[in-house]
C-alpha cells in the first residue's frame, strides 16, 4: 500500500507531493483560485470574471455559503456508491478519446475530458431527484 503522505502527483510534467497540494489548498491567500482562475492558460479578463462566479474558482470564505448545502452529497460513502457509474463514464470517455487520438486536437481532448465532471454531477442530480 502506498503511503499517501509521500505520494506524488504529476501535473504538466511536474512532480508534486501530496503535502504540497494540501498546503496550497489550505492557503487561499497565497494560492488563490479566484485571482488567477483554475485553468493553466491565462484567461482574458472577461472570462476570468465569469469563472470567479463558479464554485470551483471561489476562495474561502465566499465559497462556504455554496459548498455547505452540498457537503453531505459529496461524502466519501455517497461517492463510493456511484463508483460503478463513474467508472463507466470514464471508460466511455477514454474509448472515445482512444478512437480519435491520432487526429485529435488538444481542444477536442479537453472537451472529452471536461465532460466527465458534468456527467458525474448529473448522476448526483438525477439520484437526488429520485428520492
Amino acid at each position: 500500500m502506498t503511503d499517501p503522505a509521500h505520494s506524488k502527483v504529476v501535473l504538466d510534467g511536474s512532480s508534486l507531493r501530496l503535502e504540497d497540494l494540501v498546503r496550497v489548498a489550505r492557503d487561499p491567500q497565497r494560492f488563490s483560485a479566484e485571482r488567477g482562475g483554475v485553468v493553466l492558460e491565462d484567461l482574458p479578463p472577461e472570462s476570468l470574471e465569469m469563472m470567479r462566479g463558479m464554485l470551483l474558482a471561489m476562495d474561502p470564505p465566499r465559497h462556504v455559503t455554496y459548498r455547505r448545502p452540498l457537503a453531505d452529497t459529496f461524502k466519501a460513502k455517497v461517492i463510493a456508491g456511484l463508483e460503478p457509474q463513474i467508472r463507466a463514464i470514464c471508460r466511455d470517455l477514454m474509448a472515445e478519446a482512444a478512437a480519435a487520438a491520432s487526429a485529435m486536437s488538444s481542444r477536442q481532448m479537453a472537451r472529452i475530458c471536461g465532460s466527465m465532471p458534468a456527467m458525474t454531477l448529473a448522476l448526483k442530480v438525477s439520484a437526488r431527484g429520485r428520492r
